[in-house]
């Protein structure tokens, strides 16, 4: 898929089916948590209290169910960014909520739920992969370029190249990730995390400011 017609591709996702608009996070949770492979369509349709009829009413099998909940959860995933975003004030701020997301994004997911989807999904996977990839470093060159702008961060950082960095190690730590997750991942939002990332990044003015900021993160 092309990363760069997401817009039209995302649309359909306001004229949700009846069941995926009622049963997202339900559906979602026994992928995420338990793994794709394991989970067949009784199992969904117990879980959810309905007919196999019901369901196969709206999905013909189970990689349509699969493709839905996972482009969904990325559509739901991008709205995020960009709904918690617009009410920041700075450019340090809007990367802290940035990264949290991010963090949020990858306690979501279980090892054995990306196994299962490179392995039997895999152009799924990939298309998913892309758009992440895309995403992360369109949201990440904005905000580095935001906070030149406002004088925070120093003229002579490369945004892009920046972007492409934290885009490879979300990629790395999340997408493709070799052992488990919450043991050897980055920890995106950990202050230790932040410190240097912003350390790398920040004039003086900007350092003054993410010391405030962290102050106040819990």
């Amino acid at each position: 898929m092309n990363v760069f017609n997401q817009k039209f591709f995302l649309k359909r996702f306001h004229f949700m089916k009846v069941i995926l608009e009622k049963y997202f996070e339900t559906i979602r949770k026994l992928f995420f948590e338990i793994g794709i492979k394991s989970i067949n369509m009784d199992d969904i349709c117990n879980e959810l209290g309905i007919s196999k009829k019901t369901l196969y009413k709206e999905y013909a099998n189970k990689k349509e169910l699969v493709t839905d909940v996972f482009n969904k959860d990325f559509y739901d995933f991008k709205i995020k960014l960009i709904s918690a975003q617009k009410n920041c004030p700075d450019a340090i701020d809007q990367t802290c909520i940035i990264f949290k997301l991010i963090a949020e994004k990858q306690n979501s997911l279980s090892l054995a739920s990306l196994y299962d989807l490179r392995k039997y999904y895999h152009q799924l996977f990939d298309d998913i992969a892309g758009m992440m990839n895309y995403l992360i470093l369109e949201t990440i060159s904005s905000t580095l370029n935001r906070g030149v702008a406002e004088k925070n961060f120093r003229e002579d950082i490369e945004p892009d190249k920046i972007a492409a960095i934290v885009s490879f190690i979300f990629e790395s730590a999340m997408m493709r990730p070799i052992t488990n997750l919450t043991n050897n991942s980055v920890s995106w939002s950990d202050n230790n995390f932040l410190d240097y990332h912003f350390k790398s990044i920040c004039k003086q003015e900007g350092l003054e400011l993410w010391h405030k900021e962290k102050a106040n993160i819990k």
